[in-house]
């Protein structure tokens, strides 16, 4: 009888551990492999192709197949945090900037700000560009949220957001969002 490879998908090490016992006492399964979040899951199950996947999914928001479009652009427009051991959806359309935090990003919302287990760069590569735009290395402007653009002196340029925070805006990545914009943003 062939052996069922499994595999497990769980950010939570005590519960990898509960089941990697419990598939210790199954005969004819073996342990394939196993992951601690989904990026790592997605390439070490390429190499280890399961025929059993244990999947802990800790989100509040997901999508059934068969699913509309609407539903789908739903479940696109927010993204889960987890706070003080609560999970919140937050509408992208909320969020004021995004910060890096070296392999996190922080994301301003309001008054609040919610640590995300996720680089800048994968994080703006799920983004709408044509709402968030890159403003500096380590920071990505919701374009809905910018009340109004600051010019110094020395060519610099500063990003008033509406609720009064201050972003600087670097000349690598003043192109692009001059672009986006418009040429209302490049008049001087």
């Amino acid at each position: 009888m062939k052996q069922i490879r499994a595999f497990i998908v769980d950010d939570e090490p005590l519960a990898r551990d509960w089941l990697r016992t419990l598939l210790a006492e199954e005969p004819g399964v073996t342990l394939a492999g196993e992951a601690g979040d989904g990026r790592e899951a997605v390439t070490a199950l390429k190499a280890a192709k399961p025929d059993l996947l244990f999947l802990d999914v800790h989100a509040l928001d997901y999508l059934l197949k068969p699913f509309e479009r609407d539903r789908f652009r739903l479940a696109m427009e927010r993204v889960a945090v987890k706070t003080d051991g609560v999970i919140k959806l937050v509408r992208l359309a909320d969020v004021d900037f995004i910060e890096a935090a070296g392999r996190y990003v922080t994301l301003h919302v309001g008054k609040e700000q919610h640590l995300l287990r996720e680089t800048m760069n994968d994080f703006e590569a799920q983004l709408d560009a044509s709402v968030f735009a890159r403003v500096h290395r380590s920071a990505i402007v919701n374009l809905n949220r910018i009340k109004e653009l600051q010019t110094e002196s020395h060519g610099e340029v500063t990003i008033v957001l509406e609720g009064g925070r201050t972003l600087r805006w670097s000349r690598s990545y003043r192109e692009r969002l001059e672009t986006l914009l418009g040429s209302a943003s490049s008049g001087g």
